[in-house]
């Protein structure tokens, strides 16, 4: 058995991503409810995994946190997040905190989990997952990508990135305020599509082979927008059908994808 995700919700409205290796299981943040969760793991034929991993603390990532399934679980986040997630839930029993820290690396059975510090308007971490000479990363949440953090995640098997909205849509969305678009499209807001596609250009270069688009917006992206201008940058950087292009979905759970 290698190292396997699954995108169970990815967009504004809630994110959770499926992680399973040989002996162990977690999922990366619960923003989605319980009820949700337990159906589409039961059609996956799997528990709740008692391994928790959250990348931040805005709604759509630990909304669905504060539910009974999650007793006894463990939870890992930042100090930062742990102090306000633990005033905040109530109905969960039990939960085991555990601090992470960007660049300080752990293991959870037999992954190595490798908690990386991206640029977000609160206290956030993304993660690689390694197991059996497989890594899976996930970058979601970010305003800008580093060459560090492109160094971090380049020897990975799979790359969820995000690709959150179009700079057009983004630009002419009249609902949105002058302040939040700022926001969005700041260094402590969201990755475009062209801000994904540069970085998965560079990853394709080190050898990355499969990349998922994630967290995009429904009100200022489309996934044929995202895919198209991720398939545009590696085209004219010259790869070919050697590169897997997913695009995962807010309210449809993706297939499972290996490593």
């Amino acid at each position: 058995m290698s190292l396997f995700i699954c995108s169970i919700a990815s967009g504004s409205k809630g994110n959770c991503y499926f992680i399973k290796s040989a002996s162990a299981a977690a999922l990366v943040d619960a923003g989605i409810s319980g009820r949700r969760l337990k159906k589409e793991l039961s059609e996956l034929g799997e528990a709740v995994p008692s391994n928790i991993f959250i990348t931040h603390s805005h709604s759509d990532h630990i909304g669905g946190l504060d539910n009974e399934i999650y007793s006894g679980a463990d939870i890992f986040c930042s100090d930062r997040n742990a102090a306000l997630l633990s005033s905040k839930l109530l109905k969960p029993r039990g939960m085991h905190f555990h601090s992470v820290e960007g660049g300080r690396d752990f293991f959870v059975k037999d992954i190595t989990v490798c908690p990386i510090s991206v640029s977000h308007d609160v206290q956030c971490v993304s993660y690689s997952f390694i197991s059996e000479g497989k890594k899976i990363a996930l970058l979601t949440d970010l305003g800008y990508i580093t060459q560090e953090i492109i160094d971090a995640v380049s020897d990975s098997d799979l790359v969820v990135i995000e690709s959150n909205y179009d700079e057009n849509w983004l630009s002419e969305n009249e609902r949105y305020s002058i302040d939040l678009k700022k926001r969005i499209s700041g260094k402590y807001g969201h990755l475009s599509n062209t801000q994904c596609a540069e970085a998965i250009v560079k990853l394709a270069v080190a050898g990355v082979r499969k990349f998922v688009l994630a967290h995009l917006s429904e009100n200022n992206n489309a996934p044929e927008l995202a895919r198209a201008c991720s398939l545009r940058a590696l085209s004219e950087a010259g790869f070919g059908d050697e590169i897997e292009l997913f695009v995962a979905s807010q309210r449809q759970r993706m297939d499972i994808i290996e490593a």
